[in-house]
């Protein structure tokens, strides 16, 4: 299995304050999901974060030999998670002269020791200022409510397994008292409406009376 570094680069890390001050940036939702949970659901892995030095010990990165950085602020898309699957140690993919992902050890990560460098060619998806999250917001929102079947069944009411609804079956006694409800419910909004009607009528007689007609 895939181990998985998301690395914060200090300038998206200060220009996303102060939701990036306790906690990654890969941790900020945008849409549904947080950046690193898009990540999980696209590319299997084990996943730690890489953060500036005062959040380390909260969030620990767990290193290996062969390990997978890619930028927290990035979102990912089919492409750029295509590019970085087929990695081959020593490899980066950069975009513009952006570092988006590379697969080595840390030294070499930390050194700039690249083997050969990839161009990212396709349009980048990424949060780099705060306002970044709500004009991209709605995009992520359909992205991760269309990418796996089970969040749109998270977004209804869970429902035990031994459910009489579940089956189709009613039960007389809970009919009875949802229709009981419903009747209290008009009995109210009829008052409430005769009253408001009162009311009105009242304010009416009162300005006729002050203006003299």
């Amino acid at each position: 299995m895939k181990n998985i570094i998301l690395f914060d680069v200090n300038q998206q890390h200060f220009d996303l304050l102060p939701l990036a001050f306790t906690r990654p940036v890969s941790d900020i939702r945008i849409g549904i999901l947080t950046i690193r949970e898009k990540w999980e659901h696209r590319l299997p892995g084990m996943y730690s974060y890489l953060t500036p030095e005062y959040m380390a010990a909260k969030y620990p990165a767990a290193l290996s030999d062969d390990n997978i950085f890619i930028a927290s602020h990035i979102l990912p898309d089919d492409s750029l998670v295509k590019q970085i699957s087929d990695l081959d140690p020593g490899e980066t993919i950069v975009c513009n002269q952006e570092l988006l992902a590379f697969r080595g050890n840390e030294a070499d990560f930390r050194n700039e020791r690249y083997n050969r460098t990839i161009e990212y060619d396709h349009t980048l998806k990424c949060i780099r200022h705060l306002y970044d999250i709500f004009l991209m917001n709605g995009e992520c929102l359909e992205a991760d409510f269309r990418l796996k079947p089970y969040h749109r069944r998270a977004l209804l009411p869970r429902r035990n397994s031994q459910d009489i609804f579940r089956t189709g079956s009613t039960c007389r006694m809970c009919n009875f008292q949802r229709h009981k409800r419903s009747h209290i419910l008009r009995e109210r909004l009829r008052n409430h409406g005769r009253q408001l009607h009162s009311r009105a009528i009242r304010c009416l007689r009162t300005r006729r009376c002050q203006h003299g007609y």
